[in-house]
């Protein structure tokens, strides 16, 4: 059964070949479709795992006791004595294919070692012992620079690229630096470890060294040999004509009963010799069988998930029984086909779920957006035309409205007014001694400060700002100005509390704005433009629905449209006589009394009809400018989603009928592979 082990070998690499076809396959499908409809990152690792997977080839790592049981090991392998026996202190071998016979001294597997050979001096068999030694060189450089006997053969075992690897017998030095080294060594290939035994006991370098290799390699079982017993039958091409066909009989009928399971993997357990019963127990206690019962010493096969293959450590007691490594290094190679055939069909399981997910995505965009954008536009005229109605038709309710916030805030507006603070006082603007509210203010939002009550054309003039208010210690002006500036803030600070106080309340009684659709407009708008952030305008549309919606916030009130022409004529003559000020009159103190009187000067001078004329005509300024920045947004994204949607439908198309048939293919194509390799012939 060895000599089918080329047949195995060859098989794995066909399989590789057809799994390296769908991953390319996959590759390529995976490459057409844009990032953002896959994982791209965790994508990419896995294939790349896979790729290196099939990118290894096989190498049979052959550790052991002595170089004699690696040679007697060896040998059987090949069915010819390339290795000699007896020998010692062997550098590192490396075995490959080759169509004539060659060996070569190497350095790194890169560096070739002019060094003279015995090998080359006459055709040979066997290696001369001499080749394979240790120098002297090599015992002061190794390990870091150790030298790797090259051999070519022309042989069928390692045709498909394997490789056979021989590590060196150095007992002077740790274990863990020949695992270490051999770790690197193995880089791009699939090791299967052989160890052979020659001795019934493991030395403390022997198991030093399984314990080190059981570390490095913790998920890669070993085939133990026990090269005392009898050697295993020659390859076919060295037996006659008759033997060679009873030899193929004899394989039909080892098929046949390993299918019937005739033929169990333990049975020959019960007939190793009672004197390597102590071996067994030390493999055990390393972690590499498990026995099932101490008195029958039968190794237990670990029972796999289904769909998973892993195979078990397995030891025989003879070279005679060397068929199995067969079944051990198929299910080896097995193993490595599973794992990478499930990995690459789990991402294609994958892709195939987020196409689905995607297409119906895309179906639902190309069905509703239109839609959306139809409700958005509708429901904002609706609002705009109801908006202007209000303001063009209730004017008496808002001078209603005005005339009863003007009753019920004047007294505690004047009380305010009192302990107002001037700007540039050394306190801040505005500063309450007592918390005073009436009933129906209680809603009320903070008043602003001066520098958002008083208008800009007071608080900025041509050559910068103005000056503040300059008050003695017995709150008496410094200047003539001061007068004016003083009754300036003290009106405008009325007339913002009156501002926020009718806003509240004209809010409250607009229907439309309490209806519950402004909430969805509001949600529909963003999700429209969350697809377009990085154009620019894009976010125009929300932002005009919410200017539609506190535009009756927005409304300023100045003593020009506030007052009647005759207060307005009386403010200018007062600024006037202000200005011409004589020396010898005693200058006015702008104590809590004058606010007062200012503040309730003010309030009775205001116009309740000019005032809702004043706030009708800003909030219908405002409504009519948001919605012609709303109209102006709509058009814009029109526009975007007419050619979103279009390209949107070419990708729905695409994946329907392009890239998710062909990767549930390429996904059919690797579970079969998995199928045929774990059940398929043997």
């Amino acid at each position: 059964m060895v000599s089918e082990l080329p047949h195995e070998f060859r098989k794995f690499s066909r399989n590789c070949s057809h799994l390296r076809r769908i991953l390319k396959e996959t590759n390529r499908c995976l490459e057409e479709i844009t990032s953002g409809e896959r994982e791209h990152a965790l994508t990419i690792a896995a294939l790349e795992k896979i790729a290196g997977i099939l990118e290894c080839h096989p190498a049979l790592v052959v550790l052991g006791q002595s170089c004699n049981a690696k040679a007697c090991l060896v040998n059987a392998l090949l069915g010819e004595a390339l290795l000699p026996l007896g020998g010692s202190l062997w550098r590192w071998i490396r075995i490959q294919y080759g169509l004539t016979s060659h060996t070569a001294l190497t350095v790194g597997q890169q560096f070739e070692v002019v060094e003279h050979l015995h090998v080359n001096e006459k055709p040979w068999t066997t290696l001369p012992e001499d080749d394979l030694r240790r120098s002297e060189c090599d015992e002061r450089l190794w390990p870091e620079h150790s030298t790797v006997l090259e051999v070519q053969i022309f042989h069928p075992l390692i045709q498909d690229s394997v490789h056979i690897v021989i590590p060196p017998d150095c007992e002077s030095f740790k274990p863990s630096l020949l695992i270490e080294m051999l770790h690197r060594n193995l880089n791009k290939s699939l090791p299967i470890f052989i160890y052979a035994l020659e001795e019934d006991t493991l030395s403390e370098y022997n198991i030093s060294e399984l314990e080190k290799l059981n570390q490095v390699f913790p998920n890669i079982p070993v085939f133990f040999v026990c090269t005392s017993g009898s050697l295993p039958p020659p390859y076919p091409q060295e037996l006659t004509e008759s033997e060679q066909h009873q030899l193929q009989e004899n394989k039909i009928t080892y098929r046949q009963a390993v299918t019937d399971n005739k033929i169990s993997m333990e049975s020959d357990i019960e007939s190793i010799d009672k004197s390597l019963h102590s071996l067994l127990q030390h493999l055990t206690s390393l972690g590499y069988l498990n026995l099932k019962n101490p008195d029958l010493d039968k190794p237990r096969i670990k029972s796999q998930p289904y769909g998973q293959l892993s195979i078990s450590s397995e030891f025989i007691d003879g070279l005679h029984k060397l068929d199995k490594l067969l079944i051990f290094i198929r299910g080896c190679l097995q193993c490595h086909l599973v794992q990478a055939a499930n990995t690459l069909n789990d991402i294609q399981g994958q892709c195939i779920q987020k196409f689905i997910l995607s297409a119906f995505d895309m179906a639902r965009e190309i069905q509703i957006t239109p839609r959306r954008i139809l409700y958005a536009q509708k429901k904002e005229g609706e609002l705009y035309k109801n908006l202007m109605a209000i303001s063009n038709e209730k004017q008496e309710e808002i001078t209603q409205l005005i005339q009863v916030t003007l009753k019920d805030m004047k007294d505690n507006l004047v009380e305010k007014a009192g302990d107002y603070c001037y700007q540039g006082e050394g306190k801040t603007v505005l500063e309450e001694r007592k918390n005073l509210s009436t009933p129906n203010q209680d809603s009320n939002p903070d008043p602003p400060t001066i520098n958002s009550v008083v208008s800009p054309s007071f608080r900025h003039g041509p050559l910068g700002p103005e000056p503040s208010v300059t008050l003695s210690d017995s709150e008496e002006i410094k200047s003539a100005q001061s007068v004016h500036i003083a009754t300036v803030e003290i009106q405008n600070w009325v007339l913002s509390w009156l501002s926020d106080s009718v806003a509240s309340q004209l809010v409250k009684s607009v229907d439309c704005l309490q209806d519950t659709f402004v909430g969805t407009l509001q949600r529909c708008l963003e999700s429209l433009e969350k697809n377009c952030q990085d154009q620019e305008g894009s976010l125009l549309a929300s932002a005009a629905v919410k200017q539609i919606l506190s535009a009756a916030y927005n409304v300023e009130l100045t003593t020009s449209s506030s007052s009647s022409v005759l207060h307005s004529f009386i403010e200018r003559l007062r600024k006037l006589l202000h200005g011409l000020q004589l020396p010898w009159t005693q200058a006015p103190r702008l104590d809590s009394e004058w606010r007062k009187r200012v503040a309730t000067e003010m309030l009775n001078s205001l116009n309740a009809a000019r005032l809702a004329r004043s706030i009708s005509s800003q909030f219908r300024d405002r409504v009519r400018s948001s919605h012609e920045a709303f109209q102006a947004a709509m058009h814009s994204l029109e526009s975007h989603y007419t050619g979103h949607l279009v390209r949107t439908e070419e990708q729905r198309v695409a994946i329907r009928k392009l890239h998710a048939p062909r990767l549930a293919r390429l996904s059919l194509e690797s579970t079969s592979l998995s199928d045929m390799v774990q059940y398929g012939k043997l």
